[in-house]
């Protein structure tokens, strides 16, 4: 591969910006915005309403969460194989040009 470059910085920065987004979601309380049971007048409604808030309080803390921690840390473990590889490399090339 001629011309392909990464910079392990932008890499790590942008980890830490969903890590930054990350923080920021799990500050909602989607299950805290389910109101009192007489506003909605009717029980069953309210109880439905309750339980999706939830579900989807538990997507964006839980499932959102492990997903953006996952790409995060795989954004840090590509930064830190490419510059591990290209010292490699580097290493490498000096040995054969030190050879020759």
């Amino acid at each position: 591969m001629t011309g392909y470059y990464v910079d392990p910085e932008v890499l790590r920065a942008s980890a830490k910006s969903i890590m930054k987004a990350v923080e920021a979601v799990s500050k909602v309380h989607l299950d805290k915005l389910s109101g009192e049971k007489t506003e909605f007048g009717h029980d069953d409604a309210s109880a439905a309403y309750k339980e999706f808030l939830a579900t989807w309080h538990q997507a964006l803390t839980k499932v959102l969460k492990d997903e953006s921690e996952g790409s995060a840390d795989g954004l840090k473990d590509s930064a830190d194989r490419y510059e591990q590889d290209d010292g490699r490399t580097a290493d490498a090339l000096a040995k054969r040009a030190g050879s020759q």
